[in-house]
């Protein structure tokens, strides 16, 4: 049987989980997908913050990682839960990516 401690904090993949506990890992793991994603101060450059880049890509403001906090295991098909997390993961990366190309060009 998993523990909490387990999913949230030890686990490095969500591989063999069921529903509820691949959504807990990748809310809250920091191996999980939200963890990957831009927070607040990476969008700060000096006295400039990228407000378009940080809508799309922020941790807090991405539309699937807000579709995956609000997921309930039980109405969600494990398809869903998989579509959500690859996007996540994606905008992860390329919010990176431009978080990088606009702190170079300014």
């Amino acid at each position: 049987m998993k523990t909490w401690k387990y999913i949230t904090e030890t686990a490095t993949s969500a591989a063999g989980m069921n529903k509820r506990d691949t959504i807990c890992f990748h809310r809250f793991n920091p191996n999980g997908a939200i963890a990957k994603l831009p927070v607040y101060e990476d969008f700060c450059h000096g006295d400039v913050f990228f407000t378009g880049s940080y809508y799309l890509y922020s941790k807090y403001e991405n539309y699937h990682a807000k579709r995956l906090l609000e997921a309930d295991p039980k109405k969600v098909t494990r398809w869903s839960i998989n579509y959500v997390v690859k996007n996540i993961q994606d905008a992860a990366v390329e919010g990176r990516r431009v978080i990088a190309e606009r702190k170079a060009a300014v």
